[in-house]
């Protein structure tokens, strides 16, 4: 075994000593993730939580992972304390497989040997969606913190080493960062007591910091994941595998369907649901309404909507934002062969729904066949 501190032992007794827990969240998260659409985001060697529950206040779906049972345990009390929801998992980051696809994976401060490092990471670029980034921070080997021993130096990491361990994706930032810090976490080396807990940390000097962002670009449409569900509905449960519904049998039955629900917002909040007539073309549900309908009002004000085909058996659900189109030949041609009726040949009224997110399954295979696509 190379060092002490790369045990669960170790990292359990440190927690369960410290004194001081790891502050809010780092700066270097609120950088990156502060201007991100929420998604679904996943911290590897989440420790106490402070970076998790920081997203989770900001709209993002969040898994925390660490094999130490007793920081899990402190995460999992500031969740509650924040009032927010986090899946907390006792897991080793370096052979944790995720489930499903995320927008956001983090790993902050989690010191691996080299090659525990690069498995961490390779397992973490194929759980990244079309368009998701990783951030990596470390501490950098240009400038070591105090008091590490000579075995513990070899966990650190330079901007170099990290971006290679990033296969297939695009390295947005790949720096050097020096800074000193005070810690009031324990690092190796460094064992804080209950009795420092009146007292301001010590100082000691942080050294300098790789900050690696590797980036998936968006080179794949329709790309199927697991829908986030609480655990009793069985999606993710290893017992009942995982079949995704083709994209194919999606836009088969938006094409044959009949009526649509479509669900949108009132002025003060107040859901309006609404069955209407519509088609697809060009990867797209269309449909017209009058503009003086409370549909066509609600969008106008928020074109934020949901999509539900009739059938509670096949299901379809698709959300996203309503935005008007122009009818073309083709559209109106569609429009009048499925339903039989005439819009005459400028009509006005018709939305498309600009897709964010869409859900199917069979409800005789569920929960295996529950889908999710991001857009």
């Amino acid at each position: 075994m190379r060092s002490d501190t790369d045990t669960v032992e170790f990292w359990n007794d440190t927690w369960s000593t410290m004194g001081h827990t790891f502050s809010d969240y780092d700066q270097a998260l609120m950088d990156c993730a502060g201007n991100l659409e929420p998604g679904r985001a996943l911290d590897l060697g989440c420790g106490s939580g402070g970076n998790a529950v920081w997203l989770a206040e900001r709209g993002w779906q969040v898994t925390g992972v660490d094999f130490s049972d007793v920081a899990i345990e402190k995460a999992r009390i500031r969740a509650a304390d924040k009032r927010v929801e986090v899946e907390f998992v006792v897991s080793d980051a370096t052979v944790y497989r995720p489930d499903g696809l995320y927008d956001l994976i983090t790993s902050f401060y989690i010191h691996l040997w080299p090659e525990h490092r690069a498995r961490m990471l390779a397992n973490a670029a194929r759980a990244l969606a079309p368009g998701g980034r990783i951030l990596f921070v470390s501490h950098d080997k240009s400038s070591p913190p105090s008091g590490w021993s000579r075995k513990d130096l070899e966990s650190l990491t330079t901007p170099d080493e990290v971006a290679a361990e990033l296969p297939g994706l695009r390295i947005e930032r790949a720096q050097v960062v020096e800074e000193f810090a005070a810690h009031a976490e324990c690092r190796p080396g460094h064992e804080e007591t209950e009795d420092h807990d009146d007292h301001e940390p010590d100082l000691h000097f942080h050294g300098a910091t790789t900050v690696v962002i590797g980036v998936k670009d968006k080179t794949e449409s329709h790309v199927p994941d697991r829908p986030q569900m609480p655990a009793g509905y069985g999606v993710g449960d290893p017992q009942y595998g995982f079949e995704p519904i083709q994209w194919s049998w999606v836009v088969e039955r938006m094409t044959d369907a009949r009526n649509y629900w479509v669900a949108t917002t009132r002025a003060d909040g107040s859901p309006h649901l609404s069955p209407v007539w519509g088609v697809w073309h060009g990867d797209a549900f269309h449909f017209f309404t009058d503009e003086d309908s409370f549909k066509a009002r609600n969008i106008r004000r928020d074109p934020r909507a949901v999509v539900h085909l009739e059938s509670g058996d096949e299901v379809v659900v698709m959300e996203g934002t309503l935005e008007s189109a122009v009818a073309t030949p083709d559209i109106l041609s569609a429009y009048e062969s499925k339903y039989g009726v005439s819009l005459g040949h400028e009509p006005e009224g018709l939305y498309r729904l600009r897709l964010s997110k869409a859900l199917a399954w069979l409800e005789s295979d569920f929960p295996k066949t529950a889908t999710r696509w991001r857009f």
